[in-house]
């Protein structure tokens, strides 16, 4: 299987922001993430997708999900981001294991949400 992992487990503290991380800031007419949510979404490639969030915005991001997205909402999972970003990826790694199983034909495209721009030809291309 092929998994996406999305990492959205930052605070925003660089960017000095009191209110909320910037994978939440609005960009159009939607959160960042869910643009970045998205694209791995349409991607037919990608069979499930990971989102590893802050603990303090787990119910905020399940809460986005359930306004924004309307397709293949069954192949999103939340799940507790780290301390930083490698201890993210090991809790959605740890994650898909746990309801995956661990198997070698498994991969993971990662992904930051705050880059929201990404193709459906650079996941393909990552893919392969």
């Amino acid at each position: 299987m092929i998994f996406g992992g999305i990492l959205a487990g930052g605070t925003g503290t660089r960017m000095n922001l009191a209110d909320m991380p910037k994978q939440f800031l609005e960009l159009g007419n939607k959160p960042m993430v869910i643009h970045t949510l998205e694209k791995f979404l349409l991607c037919p490639e990608i069979d499930q997708v990971y989102l590893g969030v802050h603990p303090n915005w787990l119910l905020h991001m399940e809460d986005l999900t359930e306004k924004y997205i309307h397709v293949r909402k069954e192949c999103v999972h939340i799940v507790e981001g780290g301390r930083d970003r490698n201890t993210t990826i090991m809790n959605i790694v740890e994650a898909i294991e746990r309801d995956y199983g661990e198997r070698e034909d498994h991969y993971i495209v990662t992904h930051d949400s705050v880059r929201p721009f990404v193709t459906s030809r650079i996941l393909k291309d990552n893919i392969e």
